[in-house]
């Protein structure tokens, strides 16, 4: 192997490693979700709050602007620890993350379920790309069949 073939694998390995969780990072499936990420003015972005209580949303159904950026804050109201789940939404979507709000102590590794402590809450930053409707649900083991799930709806 080359010296220059070394070195380049090198870079690209400092590159790639980062302390920070894959959810505290831009991306998403959305095609070009980085560039989208990165243009974004997020200074305007429309802060929406979701929260889940023992077996419900509310609201029950986000509607959202395709392509707009938005600070979704989800709240975890409830007296249990659950999960927010919405892995279709957040394949049709640019993500530029998920942040912990105070008093939330459970980390996030992915955005397809973002864990939250009772009373805790979490805020994503994401711009909706693919219009259509999504569900949303309980990540949790069974809360989804005793009625935590709604929709969002991309227009």
């Amino acid at each position: 192997m080359s010296r220059l073939s070394i070195l380049t694998a090198a870079a690209l390995l400092a590159a790639c490693a980062t302390d920070t969780p894959p959810a505290s990072r831009g991306g998403g499936g959305a095609f070009g979700a980085a560039l989208l990420v990165e243009a974004a003015d997020w200074s305007r972005a429309e802060i929406v709050t979701l929260s889940m209580v023992e077996f419900a949303f509310d609201p029950k159904e986000l509607t959202l602007r395709a392509n707009q950026p938005y600070r979704l804050r989800i709240r975890n109201d409830g007296k249990l620890a659950r999960s927010f789940a919405a892995p279709e939404f957040i394949r049709g979507s640019a993500v530029r993350g998920v942040v912990p709000l105070p008093g939330e102590i459970r980390p996030t590794l992915t955005y397809n379920d973002v864990p939250l402590s009772a009373g805790g809450a979490k805020e994503m930053s994401v711009i909706p790309v693919a219009k259509g409707r999504y569900e949303m649900k309980s990540g949790a083991f069974g809360e989804s069949m005793l009625g935590l799930i709604g929709a969002i709806v991309v227009e």
